[in-house]
């Protein structure tokens, strides 16, 4: 009886047998069941915006001390668009995701103001109140992207797609 071979011997003999496929550039939605030539590199930075972290108050850094009172001008949704700048004592609630209107630089979570956080509560003449230990909680807002420009994150596979483990 002959020796059996082991299953990566196996592979690797039908591996060297097969002829590699070429390259083909295909529409996303037809590549359902496809294995990638190569790496998919992103050309931009995903979002291309700021966004917020946590659900708050788009504020400016300076406006944003304990005790302040802020002018609430607008609702920005995840999926939404600001539609106006923030200026000096003014805030935009803000839902996490959401992208950072235009004057803002920091987000105060709600938790660390006095809001009432209702649904469908119209930002028309609300003001917001700023609570002790905000600026030791999170009030810095920084740049954030889910990819960043020249990250590789959908990597070609280093071995045959169909071995396991």
């Amino acid at each position: 009886m002959t020796d059996l071979l082991s299953l990566s011997e196996a592979i690797a003999r039908i591996e060297a047998e097969m002829p590699r496929l070429p390259a083909e550039h295909i529409d996303l939605f037809a590549a359902a069941g496809r294995v990638l030539a190569e790496d998919v590199v992103s050309g931009i930075d995903l979002p291309p915006f700021d966004t917020s972290a946590m659900d708050g108050y788009a504020v400016r850094a300076r406006d944003a001390h304990v005790g302040a009172r802020l002018r609430v001008v607008q609702d920005i949704h995840a999926g939404g668009w600001p539609e106006y700048p923030v200026s000096a004592g003014e805030a935009a609630r803000i839902m996490t995701g959401a992208p950072m209107p235009v004057g803002a630089d920091s987000v105060v979570p709600v938790e660390n103001t006095d809001a009432d956080w209702s649904a469908g509560q119209s930002p028309v003449d609300v003001t917001v109140r700023i609570r002790p230990h905000a600026a030791r909680r999170g009030c810095g807002h920084a740049r954030f992207a889910w990819v960043k420009q020249g990250d590789g994150r959908a990597p070609a596979p280093r071995r045959n797609p169909h071995q396991r483990g």
